[in-house]
């Protein structure tokens, strides 16, 4: 113990801020990492399929930024275009129809067979390889910041740092989805704490936080509330694992869940059906 802290103090730049910078970039990678987890699919139905890729993603742009941590201050200007293009890609996709290849040994559920040649058609891979490079994209400078902190400390006291801020990381956002708190509120706390971490150097924090105000303006406008069916407003409620939808007619509820249908709920109280034929035709069903 005695030799840590003198290697510990014979490192100038081993301060109690740099301790906060290194908790907090692993508290930003293990939360975003989760929260992406949950937004993505969200919003693009098919990367479901694929969510094991947010988490290759995150270790594998970590693991870039941390073996490239000697250019870290140069490295970290890349969260700019890496958060622009996910968030909008994402954005993009959510109002695309994408399928896949079907023979008879498979069967993907909510394929679309048939579609208005106005809507844009991309198929599963395209699709998956793009969200993954961005997700990529994203992490890489975090993994660097993050190896710029690391290398200040002794070993056990870095990664001591590391794991608490993790576990914080983790914490936090399972406190965060407990509470049924939409994406905004994710992201804009994980924003802000980038930009409180980045103060040393004011002309990226104010850069990180004008993206952010962008970023925030494509989570919003992603947003499931900004959809009608057929007509009809939707109601965006962000559950402990899901998205869903609410869509309300006078007689008839439908419920999606990561933008899939789950379930329809007709009034069938005999007041209704005596009103409406179609629905005492519904309730006929069950008598």
């Amino acid at each position: 113990m005695n030799s840590q802290s003198a290697e510990a103090s014979a490192r100038p730049d081993a301060t109690p801020a740099a301790a906060l910078r290194l908790a907090g970039y692993s508290f930003l990678i293990l939360f975003l990492e989760l929260a992406l987890i949950r937004y993505v699919p969200g919003h693009v139905r098919v990367f479901g399929f694929f969510l094991n890729f947010v988490l290759m993603a995150t270790f594998l742009g970590m693991g870039i930024g941390l073996l490239r941590s000697d250019d870290a201050l140069r490295l970290r200007w890349l969260a700019v275009p890496a958060l622009l293009l996910l968030f909008g890609a994402v954005k993009y996709f959510a109002n695309v129809v994408i399928g896949g290849n079907i023979d008879r040994d498979e069967y993907l559920w909510g394929q679309f067979l048939t579609s208005s040649p106005n809507v844009t058609q991309m198929g599963i891979v395209p699709v998956a390889t793009i969200l993954f490079g961005f997700c990529v994209f994203v992490f890489v400078p975090l993994g660097g910041l993050l190896g710029h902190e690391f290398r200040k400390f002794p070993p056990l006291h870095a990664y001591s740092l590391d794991v608490a801020g993790s576990l914080f990381g983790v914490l936090a956002f399972a406190v965060a989805s407990a509470l049924w708190t939409p994406p905004l509120v994710w992201f804009g706390a994980a924003l802000a704490i980038w930009v409180l971490l980045a103060l040393d150097d004011w002309k990226f924090s104010a850069t990180i936080g004008v993206t952010g105000v962008a970023v925030l303006g494509l989570v919003h406008w992603s947003g499931g509330a900004q959809i009608a069916r057929a007509g009809t407003p939707g109601h965006e409620y962000w559950s402990p694992y899901y998205r869903i939808d609410l869509f309300a007619d006078p007689h008839l509820y439908t419920v999606d869940v990561n933008g899939s249908l789950h379930q329809y709920m007709l009034d069938l109280s005999p007041e209704t059906a005596a009103k409406f034929p179609e629905i005492g035709n519904q309730r006929n069903a069950y008598l």
